[in-house]
């Protein structure tokens, strides 16, 4: 499922961008499901309530500008794609520092828009495979390519992410591992209470796995050979640093 957002305070294009976001899911056999909004402040005030979205659709010229609304959306750390729809060509050197994806003029051409929706659904599921999770009645959401490891503790799952935060929720890691096969972004069970990101292992020192940031995970003893083995060919060509 694709969650997007449409942000203009004009209806009629609200209206356009909303069926043609459809028919090309139709046609794509793709699942979205689209939230409109028409002035920016709504949108903001929805996404600190915890509305998640993977593209957003924003109008420069409204009573909050869709440029203020980025800038304070990015301040929440909120990732999505952007892609700018205005008849304005003024801000062009502001939309680069709120991570805008693509600009479309209006009125709307339906082959360019084709091009950009089709390459922005193209950009989110190949650089973003994610966790869903649910935690205090919300669900939520998070990169698997930010997440450098996941600990068991207790009853719940920590997800240590590379940026150092640590989420949480409710949870078996036996449940997490089999779910995590079927993701392109590859994570190894090391330990009954680890499950690392191969891709921030830099090292092996007896029994730790050694991951970026100088974080020591442990390995079980019996379980050193196969770890190995599944490293190895998840590099391929690359050979595991023993120390």
């Amino acid at each position: 499922m694709v969650n997007i957002g449409i942000c203009d305070d004009d209806k009629c294009t609200v209206a356009e961008l909303e069926r043609l976001i459809y028919d090309i899911a139709t046609e794509k056999r793709l699942k979205v499901e689209v939230e409109t909004y028409y002035d920016g402040s709504s949108i903001e005030n929805d996404i600190v309530k915890g509305v998640k979205f993977d593209l957003v659709f924003l109008d420069i010229e409204m009573k909050q500008n869709g440029i203020t609304t980025a800038k304070r959306i990015r301040e929440l750390k909120n990732d999505f794609l952007i892609i700018y729809i205005s008849n304005y060509e003024k801000y062009f050197r502001e939309l680069f520092e709120v991570g805008a994806f693509r600009f479309l003029d209006k009125p709307i051409d339906k082959i360019k828009f084709t091009q950009y929706f089709i390459e922005a659904i193209d950009t989110i599921n190949e650089e973003d495979s994610y966790l869903l999770y649910k935690y205090n009645r919300q669900i939520n959401k998070v990169k698997l390519k930010n997440v450098i490891y996941f600990e068991s503790n207790r009853r719940k799952v920590l997800i240590h992410k590379i940026d150092g935060t640590v989420l949480e929720y409710y949870g078996k890691l036996n449940d997490l591992e089999s779910y995590l096969k079927k993701s392109e972004i590859k994570f190894m069970r090391t330990h009954q209470s680890f499950l690392v990101n191969c891709e921030y292992i830099i090292g092996w020192k007896y029994t730790n796995l050694i991951l970026e940031g100088q974080i020591y995970i442990p390995i079980s003893e019996d379980q050193q050979k196969r770890i190995q083995i599944q490293y190895g060919e998840y590099i391929r060509k690359d050979i595991l640093k023993i120390i």
